[in-house]
């Protein structure tokens, strides 16, 4: 028989994951006020903002992809792991 987790042992795991939202996140984004204002001197403002926020957007889809809780497939607070879905049936 499984047992849940309380309340109280899904807790760390939530901070620890809103604390690495915050560091990486809130990095990637001063970070790419930065990238957006030097770069802007070359080429023009729109172009920097838009290179510069899919640069960024990629930037933080791989950090986030990188954690031990995503490699794991885990959700911080989550009871359960999750699933793939399932495979539909073969054709013939």
């Amino acid at each position: 028989m499984r047992t849940v987790p309380s309340r109280q042992e899904a807790a760390p795991g939530t901070r620890t994951a809103f604390a690495r939202f915050v560091l990486c996140g809130g990095g990637v984004g001063l970070a790419s006020g930065f990238a957006v204002a030097a770069l802007a001197s070359v080429v023009p403002w729109v172009l920097a903002n838009a290179l510069v926020t899919v640069a960024s957007t990629l930037l933080a889809t791989e950090l986030h992809a990188a954690s031990p809780s995503a490699r794991a497939g885990a959700r911080p607070g989550a009871s359960t792991p999750s699933r793939p879905a399932p495979r539909p049936p073969p054709t013939r």
